[in-house]
């Protein structure tokens, strides 16, 4: 699997106590970043059948997770695995998830579970804003 960095910084605009959306894409083992750069629809993986779970932690190394989302009706959804969708998939989070959270920098991974497996196919930091609101 293509393990891609994938940061939510401060542009994708995640903010403490809201529903969000974010979108993540996996590409095939041996991908680089330059060749994402190049061109972002190529090399894919498709993601028919598979279990993912992503977690959140306040950071790399702790030893608990401050939340999780899944495959199967807990958060993450597959979607479509052709055309412009092919290799993506959505966590969904809810304004009840993160309203106990404080504003900050987190990391996050998301990986394949399938088979008893643990193949991580995206992470990065996670930054977690607080509204002026």
């Amino acid at each position: 699997m293509g393990v891609v960095n994938e940061d939510i910084t401060k542009d994708a605009a995640w903010y403490v106590g809201e529903d969000k959306v974010l979108t993540f894409t996996v590409y095939t083992p041996g991908t680089t970043q330059a060749m994402i750069d190049a061109d972002p629809t190529l090399n894919r993986q498709n993601l028919t059948g598979y279990t993912l779970v992503w977690n959140l932690k306040k950071n790399r190394y702790a030893a608990s997770v401050v939340l999780t989302k899944a495959t199967g009706g807990n958060g993450i959804t597959l979607l479509a695995q052709s055309g412009a969708t092919l290799g993506q998939f959505t966590v969904t989070i809810a304004r009840a998830d993160t309203t106990g959270l404080k504003a900050g920098t987190y990391a996050h991974a998301a990986a394949r579970t399938n088979a008893g497996n643990w193949d991580v196919v995206s992470e990065g930091a996670a930054v977690l804003q607080k509204a002026a609101a």
